[in-house]
């Protein structure tokens, strides 16, 4: 049993329940999701048009940056704004103009902006190194000028519309103003627990997407039809790329007025520790360094079946189709991606066949990418990195277990993992499997 740090446990077990007088035999029906896949894609090939735009305008990297940012985010938002009506905009005020309430939000905003500002100073690893170029862009005017003018309005505008205005901006201005015993606390901790997620992820996600912009920038198209695998890597690579450009807008757009705000954030140190430990600085210096170093070159298959180029491209197609995916269920996201959160309920696209695409073809394609079973240095050395693998892939097996733990809080997630066992793949290969152990021959047919 997950021990929760920051939730009742009576609770979480209570809402695990089936709703009272559900029929379990009765046929489910999938839930809607909270994303729609056409719109997801609108954003998918917005992002594929800002790259040769960016090249044929010569952008620098920066504006290259904002521009794919841009072209994934303003054709959703648009889509969902005016073909399913979601979020805030346009809905009408349920409350006439409360100045103080949004001045204590946006003292709330800056407090918190501030005090992870000082963070990212503080620490040395906020200094240097991958995540840097986070701070290069967050220090941007381009960047935080816009935010600064913008908050206001923004605070402003949504504090009107919004059901409950009392959020975590609002706690942490009462605190500032010593008017601490008027604090929600678990509104408080909601907020704290988002902006840590946030504050956490977003340098590492930025720091990607620079790398990636910069690649996608300079890449002569040239060397990439220089051979089947050339070829292969790069669109895997590309694959990552989009993966990144989509997760990195999720962390940036976590906003009421979109409807893409976190609803609840992890509640366990089991599913933060499990999280934690497949991104830096502890992927690279515990997960793998100390414990589960098994090689991980992503490259590793253009070696083994060099000579091999029929059953290399076939291995390089395999690859690639489980990238996709992953990269797929990232999409499907659209601006809500986000680690260690609830922003609502995925049913739609890869999570129309398991509830975790992501982790299931980003294990495998670690298995074909980096082939750790085939070793120069001989059986027991692939024998071992195999079993370290395998420890990467439990951790993810328990990221799995916590974020279902977590979501099914959400009856719109119970009733989805309940279709799910019914409909899923994984359910269908079962009855299947159980067809095919069950089958005997017709009479008459054995002695035929």
């Amino acid at each position: 049993m997950l021990a929760p740090i920051f939730r009742d446990p009576q609770t979480m077990l209570e809402l695990k329940q089936p709703a009272p007088g559900a029929n379990p035999g009765a046929t489910l029906e999938r839930p809607a999701s909270a994303t729609v896949s056409w719109i997801n894609f609108t954003g998918l090939l917005g992002l594929f048009l800002s790259f040769p735009v960016a090249r044929w305008l010569d952008l620098g990297l920066v504006p290259a940056m904002l521009l794919s940012l841009a072209s994934i985010a303003v054709p959703i938002i648009l889509c969902e704004v005016l073909v399913k009506h979601v979020g805030l905009v346009g809905a009408p005020a349920r409350r006439a103009l409360d100045a103080q309430r949004v001045c204590l939000k946006l003292l709330g905003l800056w407090t918190t902006m501030i005090v992870i500002g000082v963070a990212y100073w503080l620490f040395p690893y906020y200094r240097g190194g991958a995540v840097f170029p986070f701070l290069v862009v967050a220090l941007d005017p381009r960047v935080w000028l816009p935010v600064i003018l913008l908050a206001p309005f923004y605070i402003a505008y949504v504090d009107r519309r919004m059901a409950e205005p009392e959020d975590g901006y609002l706690m942490v201005g009462l605190i500032v103003v010593r008017r601490g015993s008027e604090v929600d606390r678990s509104v408080l901790r909601e907020h704290v627990l988002g902006w840590l997620v946030k504050a956490f992820f977003l340098p590492f996600m930025m720091g990607l997407l620079v790398r990636n912009t910069n690649w996608l920038l300079h890449l002569d198209p040239a060397t990439v039809l220089t051979s089947y695998e050339s070829s292969a890597q790069f669109l895997i690579s590309f694959a990552y790329a989009v993966d990144v450009a989509f997760g990195s807008l999720g962390y940036f757009l976590t906003l009421k007025l979109f409807d893409s705000h976190i609803r609840t954030t992890e509640p366990t140190l089991l599913g933060w520790t499990v999280a934690l430990a497949c991104y830096p600085p502890f992927l690279d210096g515990v997960t793998f360094a100390a414990f589960l170093a098994y090689g991980g070159d992503q490259n590793a298959w253009r070696q083994h079946f060099a000579d091999v180029p029929l059953l290399g491209s076939l291995w390089a197609a395999a690859a690639l189709f489980l990238v996709v995916v992953y990269a797929w269920a990232t999409v499907q996201f659209g601006i809500r991606f986000s680690n260690l959160t609830h922003r609502g309920i995925i049913t739609e696209g890869p999570f129309r066949w398991t509830k975790h695409p992501a982790y299931i073809t980003k294990n495998i394609s670690w298995w074909m990418l980096s082939v750790p079973f085939l070793s120069a240095a001989g059986p027991a050395e692939a024998l071992r990195t195999s079993i370290l693998l395998l420890g990467v892939n439990m951790i993810y097996f328990l990221r799995a277990k916590t974020e279902e733990r977590h979501l099914s809080w959400d009856p719109d997630y119970r009733a989805y993992a309940q279709w799910m066992d019914q409909h899923g793949l994984f359910a269908i290969l079962k009855r299947r499997l159980r067809g095919l152990a069950s089958w005997q021959p017709r009479p008459g047919e054995a002695s035929s």
